[in-house]
């Protein structure tokens, strides 16, 4: 992923209970069925669709990370995970995963070498990070 937006894997530490950040994911969520339909037509070349999935680790604790999307039949996708895990210890970036869309907790889809949509979540996050330092 850091290839594709010029940054490094870098573990956040926010309230999972964060109601903007919950309400920024359920925004997301509501653009799947217009987001379904646009990958399966065929994303244009170079484009390149990507969902941000919780991992389960441990005791119920949640790693989240990006999964580039290769297939999307019914409520189920397919994709490659781009973020090499922190937690996870036996899962590495570039292995296959599948998801149920309703896990989904945000995307970003790239139009172009500086041109996207979604992420809704990404600025929350970051305004939370730096208040925390």
């Amino acid at each position: 992923i850091g290839q594709v937006f010029g940054v490094v894997d870098e573990i956040y530490d926010v309230e999972a209970g964060n109601k903007e950040l919950a309400a920024a994911s359920k925004r997301a969520r509501a653009k799947l069925p217009k987001l379904k339909k646009r990958f399966n037509k065929g994303l244009d070349e170079g484009q390149v669709l990507l969902m941000k999935f919780p991992f389960l680790y441990g005791d119920d604790e949640i790693e989240y990370m990006w999964v580039e999307i290769l297939k999307w039949k019914g409520d189920q996708v397919e994709g490659i995970l781009q973020n090499q895990p922190y937690y996870i210890k036996d899962l590495q970036a570039g292995e296959r995963v599948d998801f149920h869309t309703d896990k989904m907790y945000d995307y970003i889809l790239q139009l172009s070498q500086d041109e996207f949509e979604g992420n809704e979540t990404g600025e929350i996050i970051m305004r939370l990070q730096q208040g925390k330092q």
